[in-house]
């Protein structure tokens, strides 16, 4: 089996996808709730409006090296995470260029954790930057983050279906041997030599 085939299997299902956006939504929850009760009591947190985009992103992360195949990168892989984000918080780097960054790793992430095919990575791609429009889209109608991180997520959850579809397509399945006919066709060539043989001995 090849790494494409053995990463294939191992790919989380739909299932999977939509309990992890349910986990991260009411985590999105619990971080507004918070961060409303400090503000009504006038002690601000002092924490960045984008930490809460790094910390569900890296919660993400590990959801997704859990499910990976294999343990290699995953330790580069959340240094990364970390070093960008810690960066980009710490000079104040705007929400957009955030959300970008944030996008990106995702993608990133999986493209290095799962082996696939260039359509698959472009698949990959598309799908996140149509989820992350689904959750503006959702945000600015409805004025809900919980509901916008929920909406992004949840078409995440499509991901690994995505890849499949888009997975390089090997040799079909080598055609099932029809036994009748082998047996059929042994008796007749049988047959053949025999009536050759009585046929050469009358001559």
């Amino acid at each position: 089996m090849s790494g494409a085939q053995r990463a294939q299997s191992t790919l989380p299902g739909f299932a999977s996808g939509a309990l992890t956006a349910v986990a991260l939504a009411l985590a999105a929850a619990l971080i507004t709730t918070l961060s409303t009760a400090h503000t009504l009591l006038g002690t601000p947190t002092g924490i960045s409006s984008g930490a809460p985009v790094v910390l569900l992103t890296g919660a993400y992360l590990l959801y997704l090296m859990r499910k990976a195949p294999g343990q290699a990168g995953r330790a580069l892989l959340l240094s990364v995470w970390a070093a960008s984000g810690t960066t980009l918080l710490l000079t104040g780097a705007n929400l957009d260029l955030l959300l970008v960054t944030q996008l990106l790793l995702i993608t990133v992430t999986r493209s290095l954790l799962f082996a696939r095919s260039a359509a698959a990575v472009a698949a990959d791609g598309v799908l996140t930057g149509a989820a992350a429009g689904a959750a503006l889209w959702v945000l600015s109608h409805a004025g809900s983050a919980v509901l916008a991180t929920w909406t992004f997520f949840l078409l995440q959850a499509l991901w690994p279906e995505a890849q499949r579809l888009a997975a390089p397509k090997g040799p079909g399945p080598r055609a099932t041997p029809n036994r009748a006919f082998e047996r059929a066709h042994q008796t007749a060539v049988r047959a053949i030599r025999r009536l050759t043989r009585e046929a050469t001995g009358a001559r």
